[in-house]
């Protein structure tokens, strides 16, 4: 359970710290991928953070290109 914790306490700081959700405005194309991950990192659902962390980067990269 503690680990659980600890991971959550991570996750709450990366989306403070991830520079992520600052790009917010310049990709409106995936709103319900932001939600899961806002709703995700509130809730603690950690497992749904890791898996939504993931996606964002996957769609992230794949704009960049």
């Amino acid at each position: 359970m503690a680990n659980i914790k600890a991971t959550v306490r991570k996750a709450k700081v990366l989306v403070r710290v991830n520079p992520i959700h600052e790009s917010l405005a310049e990709y409106p194309a995936c709103p319900l991928y932001w939600k899961l991950f806002f709703w995700s990192a509130k809730n603690e659902q950690v497992w749904l953070f890791y898996i939504m962390t993931k996606a964002m980067r996957k769609i992230l990269e794949r704009r960049k290109k």
